[in-house]
Order: C-alpha cells, then sequence, then structure tokens
C-alpha cells in the first residue's frame, strides 16, 4: 500500500528530476521509491489500471471493483496467474479505494 501513495504522490516527478539532478552532479541520494515484488508487479500494473472502474449502487457509492476491467486488464498484460492476480487486486482496493470513495456524499432517495 505505501507503494499506491508513493504513485499518487503528485510531487514524485518533481522529487524524481532532482534526484536524478543530484545524481548527475555525483552528489550522494537515497533512492525515491517502493519497491516491489517481482510476484506483485503485475498486480500492481493491473491495479493501477482499472482501481476506478467500479460498480456502483443506486445512490452512486461504489461498492466494489469492475471484475471484467480486471480481467481485460490482465488479459492485456498477458498475466499467467490470473485467480492470484485478481485476489491481490481487490485486496489492495478493498483497503486502499474503498477508504477513498467512503466520504463521498451520498444522493438522497426522491
Amino acid at each position: 500500500m505505501d507503494w499506491v501513495a508513493w504513485m499518487d504522490d503528485p510531487h514524485r516527478p518533481a522529487r524524481q528530476a532532482l534526484l536524478e539532478a543530484r545524481a548527475a552532479r555525483g552528489d550522494a541520494v537515497e533512492p525515491d521509491g517502493v519497491d516491489l515484488l517481482p510476484a506483485n508487479r503485475d498486480a500492481a500494473a493491473v491495479y493501477m489500471l482499472t482501481r476506478h472502474q467500479v460498480v456502483t449502487v443506486g445512490d452512486g457509492r461504489p461498492i466494489d471493483l469492475n471484475l471484467t476491467a480486471v480481467k481485460a486488464a490482465m488479459d492485456m498484460f498477458g498475466v499467467a496467474r490470473q485467480r492470484a492476480c485478481v485476489e491481490k487486486v481487490m485486496t489492495l482496493w478493498r483497503n486502499v479505494d474503498a477508504e477513498r470513495w467512503k466520504d463521498i456524499p451520498q444522493k438522497q432517495p426522491e
């Protein structure tokens, strides 16, 4: 989940450019970023592509991630172990994005 926060940081490109400039000058720099385990790279790519493709209820609140979008992304990326990938993507969405969506105002029935 630290990786998601790092990817969503709006200042990440500027920080990366600054680190690269310091490294080019020969200054010692600490790496900026979160390394993923190789087993999680497919799930991270699928998650970042599909995390806003949600299934909503009548009042507009998202209740789950759209599995059709996840399946299409896995096929596009050529993910071999799709069941494990789906489980990782869904777990990540439920732990990260469900919290973000929770504060969206709900439509009141007319």
